[in-house]
């Protein structure tokens, strides 16, 4: 059985929990002052042990290399609320990532939570600095980077769908603008549609292909989504995309994955959107136009334009992937700024 568990060391001469190590081996053995350990990978690892502190090369273990990894908490005066601004390294090497998260245990709310990653960093009179990571957790958790475009009639998103082509594995269609876009639409692989969903609460959704049912017969007829009645599952991750702007006819284009060959698009289309208005939808139905309109928005990418990392306190990993030499970290810095509505302030 291979030992699943975690390893950590003591410091004797500091008396204390000092550091956690990537390997889990199975026993441990001392030898004529030599450290040995066993750690198989598998059933069928033949090799009966490891020894340390004879290779040149740091973190390498059982013929693997681990990287350097150190977790700290950013928590000054943790009763203020605080805009985290940048992270400064003190150290002599370079090659650190970190990931930054915020509000992880606050008031049990999901959405508070902030995630966010920093690459690289750059150097600066031989320290390493890079500006606080954007939140890239999306929707819900992420307000900056959803940006409203303009209103559109639920008729014609069904309407325009009838008339979409399906090349590549993508269908497309056109929707016409109830107004000029209020931003710039620049379309990247990032740019999601958003819609105000009526069947949730006018809470902001993605129109995505999740759990649709597609009619086995008669393809062609556009009709209610009603699992009842021996329907197609298809359990997709596409999402309905905003692609692109035409200022000559003032529209916008949309696409949505095709996941099946067999699958009529349109009928698709009408499955993502009936469980977001249901009562628009059926009224659609009923009396073959809607005059219902609905506000859509675009997400652009939360790495680039996301909120602001904020909280109490920050949660910081730092990693060095390639840590073969010894180096020093003499010092972690944050810099943060109080913000308006600190609860510290009485």
């Amino acid at each position: 059985m291979i030992y699943q568990g975690e390893t950590v060391a003591f410091s004797t001469k500091s008396n204390v929990w000092k550091t956690r190590y990537s390997f889990n081996p199975t026993c441990y053995m001392d030898m004529d002052d030599d450290f040995l350990s066993s750690a198989p990978i598998d059933a069928e690892d033949t090799r009966l042990a490891w020894r340390h502190d004879i290779s040149p090369i740091y973190n390498w273990f059982y013929d693997s290399f681990y990287p350097s990894t150190i977790r700290v908490s950013s928590n000054q005066n943790p009763s203020a609320t605080k805009a985290f601004k940048s992270l400064s390294l003190e150290t002599n090497t370079v090659g650190w990532t970190a990931r930054v998260q915020t509000n992880l245990d606050r008031g049990g709310q999901f959405t508070l939570a902030q995630d966010g990653f920093i690459r690289s960093f750059e150097s600066k009179e031989g320290n390493q600095y890079a500006a606080m990571p954007r939140n890239s957790q999306g929707p819900g958790n992420s307000t900056s980077n959803v940006i409203y475009v303009a209103n559109i009639l639920l008729s014609d998103l069904f309407e325009q769908a009838e008339e979409g082509s399906l090349e590549d594995g993508t269908f497309t269609f056109n929707v016409p603008l109830q107004s000029i876009p209020s931003v710039a639409i620049t379309p990247a692989f990032t740019t999601v549609l958003y819609l105000a969903s009526t069947s949730n609460a006018g809470n902001l959704q993605a129109p995505a292909l999740r759990s649709i049912y597609i009619p086995q017969s008669d393809p062609e007829d556009l009709v209610p989504i009603d699992i009842s009645q021996g329907y197609i599952f298809y359990n997709s991750l596409g999402v309905l995309s905003l692609n692109g702007y035409n200022p000559q006819n003032n529209s916008i284009e949309l696409t949505l994955p095709s996941f099946a060959e067999s699958a009529n698009m349109p009928n698709t289309v009408y499955g993502v959107l009936a469980t977001m208005f249901q009562e628009q939808f059926l009224e659609y139905l009923a009396n073959g136009s809607s005059d219902y309109t609905i506000p859509i928005y675009m997400m652009t990418n939360p790495r680039i334009n996301g909120d602001l990392m904020r909280g109490p306190y920050a949660t910081i990993d730092l990693t060095l992937p390639y840590a073969g030499t010894a180096f020093e970290l003499h010092s972690i810095n944050v810099d943060y700024e109080n913000t308006k509505l600190d609860g510290s302030l009485g």
